[in-house]
């Protein structure tokens, strides 16, 4: 969730995002995996929009991480 510029949102940002992407998704919920890329690299992430994805299950990773995973993402 960023804003314009790149630059990572606020919690109720997230908060809306998660719940409105589920309902219109149109698959069936056990079969939905959802993932937010955020950018932490002008200032770090809040941690409540953090927390507000994680209450919805949606898997996170930090920019400035994004080479830790690239192996699971790629494969």
């Amino acid at each position: 969730m960023a804003d314009e510029q790149g630059r990572p949102g606020k919690a109720p940002a997230a908060q809306a995002a998660a719940p409105s992407w589920l309902r219109h998704s149109g698959c069936p919920s056990s079969q939905l995996e959802s993932l937010a890329i955020l950018n932490d690299i002008d200032r770090p992430v809040p941690g409540n929009v953090l927390d507000a994805l994680q209450n919805y299950g949606v898997s996170t990773i930090l920019w400035s991480r994004r080479e830790d995973v690239a192996g699971e993402l790629a494969g």
